[in-house]
C-alpha cells in the first residue's frame, strides 16, 4: 500500500523502490529484505530500523554502512536484551519515533557513500543501477545494455530517453511506459507492440502510426487500416513532412498533457516554480484535488500509540500535519500498523511519499573527485585522485568515496 514501483513484494506500507521484501515500512532502494522499518538502502537485512546502507544485516537500529552485522546500536555491540529494550522504546509513542527520525539523519548525513549506488555495473553512469552495462545518464534501472538517457527500466537494450520500460524492450526511442516491445518511437504506453510511433495505449500491435487505445492491429494509421503498401507510402510521406516542419523524433508536446506540471512525477525530479512550467508550455494545477476541513479528529488529538486505537478509527476523518488535507484509515493499513505495532501516520499518503522522495538523490550528474584521503588505501598518503561522476551535489555533507575506496573501507 502507498508505494512506488514496489515490486515482487508482500505486505508492505509506504515504501519506495521496494524490492522482493516483505512486511516493510518507509523503506527506500531496499531489496530482499523483511520487516525493516523507516531505512534506506537494505539488501537481505531483517529487523533493520533507522539504517543506511546495510548488507546482510539483522536486528540493527541507526547504524550505517553495516556488513554482516547483528544487535547492533549506532554500529556497537548490544546483547538481545538491550537491543529489544531500545526498540521497544522507540516504537512505543509517535514522539519517540519522530525523535529517532531526527537521530537516523544526523547519522545518516555523516555516513559513508559510494559515488553511485551501482552493484554490477560497467561503464556506466547515473544512479540507483544494478547490472547495467554501456549506458549515460542512467537511473532507476536494471539489467541494462547500451542504454542512455533512462529511467525507471528493467531489462532492456539498446534504449535511448525512455522511462518506465520493462521487459525485453529493444531499439526503442523517447517512449514512456513501454512493456516487451520492440523498434518504438515517440509513445506512450505500447505493450508488446513492435514498430508503433506517435500512438498512445496500444496493445498486440505492428506496424501503426498515430494511433489510440487500438489492440491487435497491423498497419493502422489514425486508427485506420491500410494494407502494408498503402501504409508504407502514408508513412513516408507523414514522416518526410514532420522532417520538414522540424519536428520528427520530438516527444508529444507539453501542450497535449492532461495535467498540471505541479501533479505529476516530472515535478518530483525537476521542480518548476509556476512560471518557469507555463513558460516551457506546460499546464498549471492552482488547487490539487482533495478534501480539507472535514476532520473527525484534530492532528493534536491523535492516539500516541497503536494500543490505544480501536475499529472505531476507521469511521474518523483525520487531518495531515503538514497539507491539511484530509485522510482516512483503511481496514487492511489498520492491520498493519496493529501488526507491525507501529502508530498512525500523522500525514496523508502524498505527504509520506514527498518525504521519502525527498531522502533520494536527484537525477542529476556532478562531476567530482573522491574525497579519501586514508593513508591505509591504494592511493597511500595521497589523497585519492579517482574522477566520476555522481548525484551528489558539491554542497552535500556525506563523504563521497570512488568505488576502490569505499569497498576497501566499507566491506
Amino acid at each position: 500500500m502507498y508505494g512506488r514501483l514496489v515490486q515482487r513484494c508482500k505486505n508492505s506500507t509506504d515504501c519506495d523502490f521496494l524490492y522482493d521484501s516483505e512486511l516493510c515500512y518507509e523503506c527506500i532502494d531496499t531489496h530482499k529484505s523483511f520487516k525493516c522499518l523507516y531505512s534506506e538502502r537494505l539488501q537481505e537485512c531483517v529487523d533493520v530500523l533507522f539504517s543506511f546502507d546495510m548488507r546482510n544485516c539483522q536486528n540493527c537500529i541507526l547504524c550505517t554502512n553495516g556488513r554482516n552485522l547483528n544487535y547492533c546500536i549506532e554500529n556497537k555491540q548490544y546483547n538481545k536484551i538491550e537491543f529489544e529494550k531500545k526498540k521497544t522504546e522507540i516504537l512505543s509513542s509517535q514522539k519517540n519515533i519522530e525523535e529517532a527520525k531526527e537521530n537516523y539523519i544526523k547519522i545518516r548525513d555523516r555516513a559513508l557513500v559510494k559515488y553511485a549506488s551501482a552493484t554490477k555495473c560497467n561503464n556506466t553512469t547515473g544512479d540507483y543501477m544494478y547490472n547495467c552495462h554501456d549506458g549515460v545518464m542512467v537511473f532507476d534501472a536494471s539489467d541494462t545494455k547500451n542504454c542512455s538517457y533512462v529511467a525507471d527500466v528493467d531489462k532492456i537494450i539498446d534504449c535511448y530517453d525512455c522511462n518506465n520500460t520493462y521487459t525485453g524492450a529493444e531499439r526503442c526511442y523517447n517512449v514512456m511506459g513501454n512493456l516487451s516491445s520492440n523498434n518504438n518511437m515517440c509513445t506512450i504506453y505500447p505493450m508488446y507492440c513492435n514498430d508503433v510511433q506517435y500512438s498512445d495505449s496500444c496493445y498486440h500491435c505492428q506496424s501503426c502510426f498515430g494511433c489510440v487505445g487500438i489492440n491487435k492491429k497491423n498497419y493502422y494509421i489514425l486508427n485506420k487500416e491500410y494494407s502494408k503498401e498503402q501504409y508504407q507510402k502514408i508513412k513516408e510521406e507523414i514522416v518526410e513532412q514532420l522532417k520538414s516542419d522540424g519536428l520528427y523524433g520530438d516527444f508529444f508536446p507539453p501542450e497535449l498533457s492532461l495535467f498540471g506540471y505541479n501533479e505529476t512525477l516530472a515535478h518530483e525530479y525537476f521542480p518548476l516554480s509556476k512560471e518557469e512550467a507555463l513558460k516551457r508550455g506546460f499546464r498549471w494545477q492552482e488547487k490539487t484535488t482533495g478534501t480539507y476541513g472535514k476532520e473527525t479528529i484534530k492532528e493534536k488529538d491523535m492516539p500516541k500509540t497503536i494500543g490505544e486505537v480501536s475499529e472505531d478509527i476507521l469511521n474518523e476523518i483525520l487531518v495531515c500535519k503538514d497539507c491539511k488535507k484530509n485522510f482516512r484509515i483503511t481496514k487492511s493499513e489498520l492491520d498493519f500498523y496493529k501488526r507491525m505495532n507501529l502508530p498512525l501516520p500523522h500525514k496523508d499518503f502524498e505527504c509520506r511519499h514527498q518525504d521519502r522522495m525527498k531522502k533520494r538523490n536527484p537525477r542529476k550528474l556532478w562531476h567530482r573527485s573522491c574525497m579519501c584521503d586514508l593513508k591505509t588505501h591504494q592511493h597511500g598518503a595521497e589523497k585519492c585522485e579517482n574522477e566520476f561522476k555522481t548525484s551528489y551535489s558539491p554542497d552535500r555533507t556525506e563523504k563521497v568515496y570512488c568505488e576502490q575506496c569505499y569497498q576497501q573501507e566499507v566491506s
